[in-house]
């Protein structure tokens, strides 16, 4: 009898964990969530930049700590993924645009986290329709008239559209 009433005990006790875990990540502190994307602490083509002597180190730096990127809005962290210095990777590297995903999202831990978000693509196309005027604007320019940071704006938009795609054939 008391081995039934610990069986039952205990599946009632997992059950309520089960069922309570979920209303504590949804009902996350809002006063504690992070609005504004990451601000890289180095940035292609500064100082700290060149003075960093491998890619991997580069990478590392670009790291978001994992208690920041819970912690942001869905659209802080889009901007802060498309943003991500080496996020362009994703395109023109590999043979599709969801193996050089696969391959950054291997030391980059904000696109493991923004494909967990379930909101993701309805922030993802607000980024895009924010920035389409200025994407359109710039893809219009002549390419020897961009400036290295709008061909950067231009690939980080195309990759946007693309990461879009990739999670919209997920559902």
């Amino acid at each position: 009898m008391k081995k039934k009433i610990a069986i039952i005990l205990s599946c009632v006790l997992v059950l309520t964990c089960m069922l309570y875990g979920p209303v504590v990540h949804a009902n996350r502190d809002q006063s504690n969530m992070i609005t504004k994307p990451y601000d890289y602490p180095i940035k292609p083509g500064t100082q700290e930049w060149i003075a960093l002597p491998s890619v991997i180190e580069r990478r590392e730096a670009c790291e978001i700590p994992q208690e920041i990127l819970e912690r942001m809005t869905t659209s802080a962290l889009v901007e802060s993924v498309i943003t991500y210095p080496f996020f362009i990777d994703t395109i023109g590297a590999f043979n599709s645009f969801e193996e050089g995903l696969n391959w950054v999202a291997t030391y980059f831990s904000g696109i493991d986290e923004l494909l967990s978000r379930s909101d993701a693509c309805v922030c993802l196309r607000d980024y895009l329709l924010r920035e389409k005027d200025q994407y359109e604007l710039l893809s219009a320019m002549d390419v020897s008239d961009k400036t290295v940071e709008q061909m950067r704006q231009c690939s980080q938009y195309r990759s946007a559209e693309l990461l879009l795609g990739y999670m919209e054939s997920l559902d």
